[in-house]
């Protein structure tokens, strides 16, 4: 049985004010009945395993090849922001900058590091201005 992800609470405040700016997007190990539908609402497109047949840290590295494909960027151009290690490493491998969200003020335990760091998606805006300037 499917469960729907929770989302964190500056979620929706955090979509409405970036999605004015920027390109958005979900990629999610997970079944797209998971997602809450939350999403449609600021035009969010959806990759998830379940459409890709694939994980984020797997070795094809299908979803992020298929994020770059779908936007026609440079890697160098996307920030993925994530909480788990799958998500740094994954998107580390195809050369896309990331965001580890470490709400619980874990230690990092891989040699390959986030590019940012960050306790909440309210931190993420700032870093956006500064990364355009």
């Amino acid at each position: 049985m499917n469960s729907i992800s929770p989302f964190y609470d500056e979620t929706a405040d955090f979509l409405e004010s970036i999605s004015k700016s920027h390109k958005v997007c979900i990629v999610s190990d997970a079944d797209d009945a998971m997602i809450p539908y939350f999403y449609e609402r600021y035009g969010v497109h959806l990759f998830t395993s379940e459409r890709h047949q694939s994980y984020k840290n797997d070795n094809r590295n299908t979803m992020f090849k298929e994020l770059l494909k779908f936007y026609r960027t440079n890697p160098k151009q996307v920030l993925h922001v994530g909480d788990s290690a799958s998500d740094v490493l994954g998107a580390n491998r195809e050369g896309i900058v990331t965001c580890w969200i470490n709400r619980n003020k874990r230690m990092w335990e891989h040699e390959v590091k986030p590019d940012y760091i960050v306790e909440s998606l309210d931190e993420i805006e700032e870093m956006l201005v500064t990364r355009k300037n």
